[in-house]
């Protein structure tokens, strides 16, 4: 996958359910945020950095994964 806004660069994958109904995704960098949309799907996922957390917005659910030290 590369962000660059275009499907022919985007993910290129299967759902899950099936194993077979293809799935294009396209990717971009906008704003320091990492955006996904499926093609055909009103729908946007974002991930972006928020200090010391992963802030990742899906359909009005938000997860923050913390940074931990290994």
């Amino acid at each position: 996958m590369r962000c660059d806004g275009t499907e022919e660069n985007g993910v290129h994958d299967v759902a899950e359910f099936d194993l077979t109904t293809p799935i294009t995704v396209v990717a971009s960098f906008e704003d320091g945020v990492h955006v996904l949309r499926p093609v055909g799907v009103p729908i946007e996922v974002t991930r972006r950095i928020d200090g010391d957390q992963l802030v990742w917005t899906y359909l009005g659910f938000t997860a923050r994964l913390n940074r931990i030290e290994m």
